[in-house]
């Protein structure tokens, strides 16, 4: 026979598993989220995401350079210097979004061309995630072109990357993989300008601008993400026609 103080415990019990396995839930559900905030973050201390596959797609469309191999051809330099202020804006929109896509862009990036003060090339404004790109310097090489729209589409995704530190539980934003995070954080909100929109620039203040961690990891990404779409267009050039297809 149970005594009246174990037949107690064995009718608590069924309340007191429903409520740990409440408290289980709630501790897998903040660490799924802290897991997948610390994955994001250890692919851009790592350099992972400037390697993204470049057959992601979006919905139904191909951004692959392949499946855009038409435009992305508008890189050459031969041909970029024929192309109308209409076609190379149009060039600059589908890479674009390709980037959105490539980085991981919880938005999609959008380009604008404007008369720009005479030193900018380009530059980001996170408020409608738009690159601005100066109408003067259309003219300059495709490859300067481009790595101007790359760098400043970083500067997106680092947005991004503080917005995403912002939501996580304050006690896993010291985290070592968070530490780029944070310093963006700092100086996004301390932004130390280049200066070069003036008549005589101040290169003290250039080297300021040019040490931020926001403007060195941004230079790297595109010094290399240029270099990967090159290689990308040379190798699609060089695929052979799909079997079946017609040959002129």
């Amino acid at each position: 026979m149970q005594s009246r103080n174990s037949r107690f415990l064995w009718s608590c019990l069924p309340f007191y598993r429903s409520g740990e396995k409440k408290r289980i839930r709630s501790v897998l559900r903040r660490t799924f989220c802290a897991a997948a905030g610390l994955l994001l973050a250890v692919s851009v201390t790592f350099g992972l995401c400037a390697c993204a596959s470049p057959e992601e797609k979006a919905d139904t469309n191909d951004y692959s350079v392949s499946g855009n191999l038409d435009v992305m051809r508008n890189l050459t330099e031969k041909t970029w210097r024929t192309l109308s202020e209409e076609e190379k804006i149009r060039t600059l929109r589908t890479i674009c979004v390709m980037e959105s896509r490539r980085l991981g862009m919880p938005w999609e990036l959008q380009v604008s061309v404007e008369d720009l003060p005479e030193n900018i090339t380009a530059q980001y404004e996170n408020a409608t995630h738009t690159v601005y790109l100066s109408r003067k310097r259309l003219d300059d090489s495709a490859s300067t072109v481009l790595k101007s729209l790359l760098h400043e589409s970083y500067h997106g995704y680092q947005y991004a990357l503080v917005e995403l530190y912002d939501s996580l539980d304050p006690r896993y934003q010291n985290l070592l993989a968070m530490r780029d995070i944070q310093q963006y954080k700092e100086e996004f909100g301390h932004y130390q300008y280049s200066g070069s929109d003036r008549e005589e620039p101040d290169e003290e203040q250039y080297e300021a601008y040019a040490s931020q961690l926001i403007e060195e990891t941004a230079k790297r990404y595109a010094d290399s993400a240029m270099k990967s779409y090159y290689k990308e267009i040379a190798e699609a050039e060089k695929q052979p026609v799909a079997s079946g297809a017609e040959q002129n």
